[in-house]
């Protein structure tokens, strides 16, 4: 990519995770470790929330990210997504199809037991991060496959498209 910008007299800008940008402290272990794309999401919710949140990253995986009022990532959870999910489910046991179910509260079939089941098991752990880290706050949800939770989370959310490519733009005009 490099070389083929040079062509054009541009350089790439690169960009990674760092200890703080864009009023966000981030408080990894090792903080260059942290997801590119879960920075540039945790920027962008700052920009556009100033209280506690929950920025949430639906996808191929789903990240659940806390990020206090004060612009300290306090860490997150990284879980596959609905469809890897699925997909685990139907390869790694013995007869379970792969197909397109129902959401039921009550499944009666497996198609839909494992549609409900993945789906659920999304919503659980963003409930769940949300009732103990973040009560009084706001989901920020993005990604992919946010449309599946959307209506289904019973937490405070607000739907951001493309968090990463705000949170991009934003790191940009701050150089």
């Amino acid at each position: 990519l490099a070389d083929v910008l040079s062509q054009f007299s541009v350089a790439p800008l690169w960009f990674s995770s760092c200890i703080t940008a864009c009023g966000v402290i981030n408080t990894y272990a090792e903080p260059r470790q942290l997801g590119s794309d879960r920075w540039a999401a945790l920027i962008a919710a700052r920009a556009l929330y100033s209280g506690d949140c929950l920025v949430v990253m639906a996808g191929t995986a789903t990240t659940v990210d806390l990020l206090t009022r004060s612009g300290e990532f306090r860490g997150g959870l990284v879980i596959p997504g609905t469809k890897m999910m699925k997909q685990a489910l139907t390869s790694q046991t013995a007869g379970l199809p792969m197909g397109c179910g129902s959401i039921d509260d009550t499944p009666k079939n497996t198609l839909d037991a494992i549609e409900t089941g993945c789906l659920y098991a999304q919503l659980g752990a963003i409930e769940r991060m949300f009732a103990r880290h973040c009560n009084d706050g706001l989901c920020i949800l993005s990604g992919g496959a946010a449309g599946a939770l959307t209506g289904l989370l019973n937490i405070p959310y607000r739907v951001v498209d493309n968090l990463v490519l705000e949170g991009l733009v934003r790191m940009v005009k701050t150089r």
